[in-house]
């Protein structure tokens, strides 16, 4: 949350915040957090206009997703996991993004 709300007032300390909090959900194993921070680093990167960071931010958060779902049992519980707006939006970032290439 703080990662974020640096990010939102545009701190320069966003990417330090965001990373530190990474290595600690990596740490913790907390994957539903991890791929959180991911997308917060990409969407910082993108602000950034550092579009390679920012794909491969979304790319790493796609994967910890992917990595969650397969832990999931149920092809229903899988479907609705992946459909929540939350978590489907980053799908929608990474093609937008892909566009500015």
């Amino acid at each position: 949350a703080e990662g974020a709300l640096a990010g939102k007032q545009q701190a320069q300390e966003t990417e330090k915040i965001l990373s530190a909090g990474l290595k600690l959900s990596k740490k913790m194993g907390t994957r539903e957090t991890t791929w959180q921070l991911y997308r917060e680093l990409a969407l910082y990167y993108k602000g950034n206009s550092e579009i390679n960071k920012a794909l491969s931010n979304y790319r790493d958060s796609i994967e910890t997703i992917r990595q969650i779902t397969e832990s999931i049992d149920g092809g229903k519980l899988k479907t609705s996991y992946l459909s929540v707006p939350f978590r489907k939006r980053v799908f929608d970032e990474i093609r937008t993004l892909k566009n500015l290439l």
